[in-house]
Formats: structure tokens, sequence, C-alpha cells
């Protein structure tokens, strides 16, 4: 991670099969709703002494995403 950074989230995706398409209304548009999960962590320490940092989980989550994508489908 960025040595400046002190808030880091991971983020897994694929992790169920609960995936949904729904078309847009658009002509060659679908979109994808999915769950994925986020885990939150915060960096402590300091930057002068790098040998001091450590890191917390703050908080963990579910959260649906909306991705639109393009196909040649009608």
């Amino acid at each position: 991670p960025d040595p400046e950074a002190n808030h880091l989230v991971i983020t897994w995706e694929g992790l169920t099969n609960d995936v949904q398409i729904v078309p847009t209304g658009q002509p060659h548009e679908r979109k994808l709703i999915e769950r994925v999960f986020h885990v939150e962590f915060y960096r402590g320490g300091d930057e002068f002494y790098p040998r001091d940092e450590w890191y917390e989980e703050v908080g963990h989550r579910w959260e649906q995403r909306e991705t639109v994508i393009k196909t040649d489908l009608e």
C-alpha cells in the first residue's frame, strides 16, 4: 500500500452466485446487480516511525454493486 495511506478497503467480488441481469431499456445494454464484500482497515503509526505502524480492522459489510455492460444482444 501507499506509505501515506491511512485507510485501506479490500473488495472481494464473486463470492456468491447472486447476480441479477436487468435490461436498462436502452438497446445493447444490460445492468448487472451483484453482491460484493468490503473489509476496511485503518493504519495507525507515524511517518517518522514506520516500525510502529499497525493495521486495525474497522469494519466489514456486504454491498450491492450495479454495473452497466454493453452487449450485442437486443
